[in-house]
């Protein structure tokens, strides 16, 4: 099997008591023959979600919004500068496409989880 591990910690990586926990289930993983891959997400560029289910003729996941059928996507690589940079989220989305399974690990501040998975959550809309 293929499993994706995504951390969303924004704690420095090697210190983050999720990560650290992840490393532990994956390496269990290994062992029982798996490949298995970490995505650092809080290393990537990441759009914050555009809202096109209130978009009109702009909806989420319409064919129109190209390959990921996301509008933030799309627009962040016609016109990086507006958002920032050009959105990274693909890497998630091959991910997501090439896994068996699929290992969201994130922090916790206030009893919910880091900013950086509610953006995730949020752009998974096209899928």
């Amino acid at each position: 099997m293929i499993i994706t591990a995504i951390s969303t910690t924004t704690h420095k990586f090697d210190e983050s008591a999720s990560a650290v926990a992840l490393r532990a289930i994956l390496k269990e993983c290994k062992r029982k023959g798996h490949k298995v891959k970490i995505i650092n997400a809080d290393k990537l560029h990441i759009v914050k979600n555009l809202s096109c289910y209130a978009g009109g003729g702009k909806n989420c996941a319409s064919k129109d919004a190209g390959k990921y059928r996301c509008w933030a996507h799309k627009l962040s690589h016609e016109n990086p500068e507006k958002y920032g940079g050009k959105d990274q989220m693909s890497v998630l989305y091959d991910a997501y496409e090439k896994s068996d399974i699929v290992i969201f690990c994130t922090s916790v501040r206030w009893m919910c989880h880091s900013a950086i998975m509610q953006t995730i959550i949020e752009r998974m809309n096209n899928l």
